[in-house]
């Protein structure tokens, strides 16, 4: 499976999970994979973009 290929199927995965979340049906443990990676990848992009950005706190 090439690199295009491996990426188009983790998007239809994503996709599937997401599916599943919304109609509130049964979660197989793949899905519970899938979303405890979904979630890691979100924590790290949040932990990237606060290290990146001043503290925007105001003290009034």
């Amino acid at each position: 499976m090439g690199d295009i290929e491996l990426k188009n199927q983790i998007k239809l995965e994503r996709a599937e999970f997401i599916s599943r979340l919304m109609i509130d049906a049964e979660l197989s443990q793949r899905d519970v994979q899938i979303g405890l990676c979904l979630l890691h990848e979100s924590l790290l992009k949040i932990q990237k973009n606060t290290k990146h950005k001043p503290n925007t706190i105001n003290s009034d």
